[in-house]
């Protein structure tokens, strides 16, 4: 069992992905991209429509399009569009995720958390849906905190994962917004301390490849995938194969993104 996903870069600006999986030897692929344009759309549309059609979608928006956090990424009510726009087309809705990856713990990050999960189109998906909703908190990596520091930007924190008060924070947010189901993969102890907080909250630990993509596509994991060497708290099953080749920062250049300068 093998299974492409595109880790190493952004799907909507790398279409390389699609050759690849073309060529045969991939029962499946997650495809995760902050940019699902025109071009990504046609790609995937014409894969789906080819006959190649295990396919999970992670769209992107975090709301801080065109910010200095995201300087080169559309803007949220383009990326929504976009999404909305792949399901106008026959993409199938339950094969799509709403990825909101990073959350950024401050004022600006809580504003554009609400922005997203208040906006007309997921508030639509959701009705028509349910609409899959993944998420994850910051990582501050040290070259992070230094490219802050050439942007004369700080955070109200220095740890690598953000603290109590900030996960607590999201949580609330969160919470705001009822109906919702939330994944996440590899944060168990925001998750914990977010739903023993806000009991109304539904956070599941998922991986970015998991069982219900599996069920979703109608295959049988085999029980030799359910655990494998994955990073500390990971839930993904151990099939992932890569089908991007970059180690650097996108074209997007995030200033959050953990690959060095």
């Amino acid at each position: 069992m093998r299974i492409g996903i595109t880790e190493r870069g952004d799907a909507g600006l790398n279409l390389s992905w699609d050759a690849k999986l073309r060529a045969g030897g991939y029962d499946g692929a997650i495809l995760i991209t902050k940019n699902a344009n025109r071009n990504f759309q046609t790609h995937v549309l014409d894969l789906y429509r080819s006959g190649f059609q295990n396919l999970i979608l992670h769209i992107t928006c975090t709301g801080l399009g065109g910010t200095t956090f995201e300087p080169y990424v559309p803007r949220r009510d383009e990326q929504l569009s976009n999404l909305q726009s792949l399901i106008q087309q026959g993409f199938p809705q339950q094969q799509i995720v709403l990825r909101i990856d990073p959350i950024l713990p401050t004022t600006l990050g809580m504003a554009c958390l609400d922005n997203v999960l208040s906006h007309p189109i997921v508030r639509t998906l959701q009705a028509q849906g349910p609409l899959r909703i993944r998420i994850s908190l910051l990582d501050l990596y040290r070259h992070v905190k230094d490219r802050l520091a050439l942007e004369q930007l700080s955070l109200p924190w220095y740890t690598f994962h953000a603290p109590y008060d900030r996960m607590l924070l999201v949580a609330a947010h969160l919470a705001n917004h009822p109906g919702f189901v939330f994944e996440t993969c590899a944060e168990d102890h925001f998750a914990e301390l977010a739903v023993k907080a806000y009991p109304q909250l539904t956070i599941e630990p998922c991986g970015c490849l998991s069982e219900k993509d599996f069920a979703i596509w109608n295959l049988t994991v085999p029980d030799h995938l359910l655990s494998g060497m994955q990073r500390n708290g990971c839930h993904c099953l151990s099939c992932k194969s890569e089908l991007l080749t970059a180690r650097k920062r996108c074209p997007h250049q995030c200033l959050y993104c953990y690959w060095k300068d």
